[in-house]
């Protein structure tokens, strides 16, 4: 639903969102005004966004507005004093990683597949988590057998919550410090993949770096949920004794690397921070322009693109609303998207996606940009299990990729196209660098 100036909209009025190419300067004066409103309103529903978008019934019959991203329903008490358009467009946050409560023991043989898909839960949980399991999307990128991850392939955590998030791509170190290695390829992916902890239970005391500091942990390939998803559909047709039933079972214990560091928060330019680095053992070290479906890329850029790729990535452009952007993830595979002219600055560090209501310290709230993208043919651009994937543009020549951002989170609003958030590949290298104090490259 939507607020426009502090007046419910009708649900005959049903408009929408979408992304804005062109924002008008008198649109852009008014944002300062707006953003202050945010930093002190008192009984604003946590995390915010605020952003410029067009507002109405199509692209082409919408009018610009500053948009206010909200999981509820607040009152902005100056916003009749700015003669630009103020709509509030409420929806939720999700973080495009999944994840739940630790696996039960584990036996042996058939025995073994049944209780990783059981998940240690019994009675009413066990249902829960069957018709859970039965309402995921089952993973496009899924291999269980030991071999290079691919760009998108599926991850999780090897132990604590069972997970699943995306591999994004390779980046590599020019020097060796640090405990990394020169020219060895490290795989990136979101730091909420593969972080073990989850959020802090409490927000009205300063974040230190149990919080912000991804720790070591192995991963396993496919994420463990994943197997669960398969094993589920495996159950159905009498199929846990298997081949495939063990593979899977091995796949889900067997770490395939280690997170070596990363940092979820905001960084000094004040752009999101939500980035993890993963040395992956020899067997499932990849590179650069391994996709598993360039078929796939061909239908989706047929009528945006002539020239198919040919999977090289060849170097980084950062996000820009002119041209289309396509992700490679573990759940949706193939999808193309354009970016929306104004960054978004979301508001409370390290919280998109998780419902809390109790006090903020101060230290806590930032204002982290991100640029945001909405899906090319009108329909979803990601889901569930798809953080961490890379943002591709194709070369001046058509042939190559190049490489754009990274996906971290997303916003559903309760009527229209979602909005995926991402963070520029430059900032994302200069982040590592802060981090690791090394520079890196593709």
């Amino acid at each position: 639903m939507f607020y426009h100036n502090g007046k419910r909209l009708g649900a005959a009025s049903i408009p929408r969102a979408f992304r804005i190419t062109e924002v008008p300067s008198d649109v852009a004066q008014s944002l300062p005004h707006i953003r202050q409103q945010l930093i002190e309103a008192k009984d604003a529903p946590l995390p915010l966004g605020l952003t410029v978008l067009k507002v109405g019934f199509s692209s082409d019959f919408a009018v610009p507005a500053i948009t206010v991203l909200t999981t509820s329903e607040f009152h902005l008490t100056s916003a009749a004093e700015v003669p630009t358009p103020i709509v509030l467009c409420v929806g939720r946050f999700e973080l495009l990683a999944t994840l739940r409560d630790p696996l039960g023991p584990i036996d042996h043989g058939e025995q073994e597949a049944k209780e990783m898909l059981e998940g240690g839960a019994s009675g009413r949980e066990l249902r829960d988590r069957i018709r859970w399991l039965e309402s995921m999307k089952v993973s496009k990128r899924f291999c269980s057998t030991p071999g290079p991850i691919y760009h998108g392939t599926s991850i999780g955590l090897a132990v604590g919550p069972e997970s699943k998030g995306s591999a994004g791509l390779y980046v590599t170190p020019t020097t060796s410090a640090n405990g990394f290695i020169a020219k060895r390829n490290y795989l990136l992916t979101a730091a909420h993949v593969v972080l073990p902890g989850g959020f802090p239970e409490r927000m009205d005391v300063p974040f230190d770096d149990s919080v912000t500091i991804v720790p070591v942990a192995d991963i396993t390939t496919p994420g463990r949920l994943d197997v669960a998803r398969v094993l589920f559909d495996l159950q159905n047709y009498w199929f846990l004794n298997s081949v495939k039933a063990k593979e899977l079972v091995v796949a889900a214990k067997t770490p395939c690397g280690t997170v070596m560091t990363g940092k979820i928060g905001c960084d000094p330019q004040g752009w999101r921070e939500d980035w993890a680095l993963i040395s992956l053992e020899d067997v499932f070290r990849g590179k650069n322009g391994l996709f598993r479906d360039l078929e796939g890329f061909g239908d989706i850029s047929k009528g945006v693109q002539d020239i198919a790729a040919d999977g090289e990535v060849e170097g980084g452009v950062d996000l820009c609303h002119d041209r289309t952007w396509y992700k490679d993830g573990a759940s949706t595979g193939w999808t193309a998207g354009e970016v929306s002219q104004q960054e978004l600055e979301l508001f409370l560090k390290s919280t998109a996606g998780e419902d809390y209501h109790g006090a903020v310290h101060e230290k806590n709230v930032v204002r982290a940009r991100l640029v945001l993208l909405q899906a090319a043919d009108g329909a979803s651009m990601a889901a569930a299990g798809d953080s961490g994937s890379a943002l591709f543009s194709l070369s001046d020549g058509g042939r190559k990729f190049v490489w754009g951002g990274m996906i971290v989170s997303l916003f559903r609003p309760s009527l229209g196209q979602e909005f995926v958030m991402a963070v520029p590949q430059s900032q994302i290298l200069e982040q590592l660098a802060l981090r690791t104090g090394v520079r890196w490259e593709l």
